[in-house]
Parts: C-alpha cells; structure tokens; sequence
C-alpha cells in the first residue's frame, strides 16, 4: 500500500467513525424525546382525569342546587301570605 492509499484508508475509518457517532447520537436523542413524551402525557392524562372529576362534581353540586331552589319556590307562597 502506498501512502495515498493509507491516507484514503485513514478517511473511510474516520467517516465511519463519524457516521457511527451520529447514530448513535440521534437514536439517544429519540429515545430521550420518547422518555419525555411520554411523561408529559401521562401527566396531561392525570390533569385531565381530574378535571373529569372536578366536573362531575360540579354538576352533582349544580342538581343538588336547583332542587334546593324547587324546594324554595314550592314553598314561597307561604312567605308572602305571612
């Protein structure tokens, strides 16, 4: 082998090298960006969930409301004859 040869052997090995590494890199990369996703929809889902729960509440507390207003205006003829 002659000395252009090595130098073009030496190239080929450090581009690999190079093209090895970016791989390597951008697959930690994806994983990490996964690993992220990841978290951030489960704590989406769990505020969301909440927020369900919340609702549902609200609405119990609103029927039991307007019942409570049935109930006054039932009665309210009997404040008004006093």
């Amino acid at each position: 082998m002659d000395k252009s040869e090595k130098e073009n052997k030496g190239n080929g090995e450090s581009e690999s090298k190079a093209t090895a590494l970016i791989g390597i890199i951008g697959s930690v990369v994806t994983i990490l960006l996964t690993i992220w996703n990841t978290y951030t929809k489960s704590v989406i889902d769990a505020q969301e969930k909440g927020l369900q729960e919340l609702e549902i509440r609200l609405k119990e507390r609103a029927a039991g409301l307007e019942e409570s207003r049935e109930r006054v205006e039932r009665y309210r003829w009997v404040l008004f004859r006093c």
